[in-house]
């Protein structure tokens, strides 16, 4: 009866921002109310989810970048420095895109259930020859993994040079081998905190070269293992606030460090500037919206579109150096003289390659993957690849949704070469 009533709930959500998506492609006053049903199916999101905290900060996030239109929609805020695309017809058909992934999304996604601990998803086992392994990786990625220049030297993130090991993106594929190293630390005490202590490690040079995403993915995977299922409700919003903030303030210090030396204005929970709102939410939405314009204006056209979502999937299967940047859509809009940011959300992106039927079927399958957190019989592959999207949801939701196929699939690739490796080494324990 209980999950009834929600999914009669759902399909008045669908069918109400529905009604909002067709009045607001004739007039702009329905935009605003479209704005506040797209409010409603994300906070549905977050009722769904408050079980589950690692689920619930994940909608939360999601939320975050709703929340930042309203000064836009209901008041005429500027939202970001960049003014090509910032009008309310192409701002109303991103909301609209986005809308459809939220309703549909929430349309499929079932309430959490499960509060039990995430670790017993994981085969745990005591097996020192493959967590001594797991801990060189680690130490591996975090010294040559990502290099360069600390935003102390620079003076302002962006300026500082940093290279990358071999040219390849392998910093954050340090989470697949924290979750090996977890799976065959037996849990012990003694193995914990050495998997801990390089982790904060990762943490510090991270955050010194400027890097923000990596530090807070890390930190929500080892929340999602070792704190979801057992903080208090007052502790986790409380902390859930700290978080947000903290982020939120380094990446203003990031951009200039000598800012601490400008008085406490930049410490601020809120740092609104009357004229203009510009963060990482109104960036990213802005950054969709030149995509969905450039695709109105066909200087995205069906061609382009058809090429760029082809080495999309390229990109998949071998190192980004190697595929055309001229047909990623941030290097393609630049040359075409849009200037934006880097990101841009899953919903806006997705639709530039596969338009409204693409933007449906990623959120069917998000929320057909995570349904799947509730059902005990999934398997330990199927739990890993959940954990990690739950993990790097800041990376594919907001800035490119590689990271979903890419390293997400990738990790449970390896996890099932290292099982097929302990099928003959399992037995061996120093």
């Amino acid at each position: 009866m209980y999950q009834t009533k929600y999914k009669i709930f759902d399909i008045f959500i669908l069918i109400l921002n529905l009604m909002f998506i067709v009045l607001s492609l004739y007039n702009f006053y329905f935009s605003k109310i479209l704005l506040v049903t797209t409010t409603i199916a994300n906070i549905t999101l977050l009722y769904k989810s408050i079980k589950q905290k690692s689920f619930f900060i994940m909608f939360f996030f999601w939320f975050t970048y709703i929340i930042y239109l309203y000064p836009y929609f209901f008041f005429g805020t500027q939202l970001t420095p960049f003014m090509h695309y910032q009008n309310e017809y192409i701002f109303t058909l991103t909301l609209i895109i986005h809308s459809i992934f939220l309703i549909f999304f929430n349309l499929f996604f079932k309430e959490i259930k499960h509060t039990d601990d995430p670790k017993k998803f994981i085969k745990i086992k005591d097996n020192y020859l493959f967590f001594i392994a797991s801990i060189v990786i680690m130490i591996f990625i975090i010294v040559f993994g990502k290099a360069g220049e600390t935003i102390f030297e620079s003076g302002e993130y962006g300026k500082n040079l940093t290279t990358n090991f071999l040219n390849l993106a392998i910093y954050e594929y340090y989470y697949i081998f924290f979750l090996l190293a977890v799976k065959y630390s037996d849990l012990k005490k003694p193995r914990l905190f050495v998997i801990f202590s390089i982790s904060i490690f990762y943490i510090l040079k991270n955050l010194a070269l400027g890097g923000r995403i990596e530090s807070l993915q890390l930190l929500l995977l080892i929340f999602l293992l070792f704190y979801s299922h057992k903080i208090s409700s007052k502790l986790f919003f409380f902390g859930l606030f700290i978080g947000y903030y903290f982020f939120d303030i380094y990446g203003r210090f990031r951009g200039n460090p000598l800012i601490i030396y400008e008085g406490w204005e930049w410490l601020k929970p809120f740092n609104f500037n009357i004229d203009i709102i510009s963060n990482n939410q109104t960036n990213v939405f802005y950054n969709g919206a030149a995509f969905v314009g450039l695709v109105q204006d066909n200087l995205f056209d069906i061609t382009f579109r058809v090429k760029s979502f082809f080495y999309f999937i390229l990109s998949l299967f071998m190192p980004s150096k190697y595929i055309p940047q001229e047909y990623t859509l941030w290097t393609a809009g630049r040359n075409l003289g849009v200037n934006y940011g880097g990101g841009g959300l899953v919903s806006s992106i997705t639709y530039t390659w596969l338009g409204v039927f693409g933007v449906i079927l990623i959120a069917i399958f998000f929320a057909k993957i995570f349904n799947n957190y509730n059902k005990n019989s999934s398997k330990e592959y199927v739990f890993i690849y959940i954990f990690m999207l739950l993990s790097t949801f800041p990376r594919w939701f907001a800035y490119s949704p590689i990271s979903a196929f890419k390293l997400c699939v990738y990790s449970v690739i390896i996890f099932w070469v290292v099982d097929k490796l302990e099928e003959i080494f399992g037995k061996t324990k120093i």
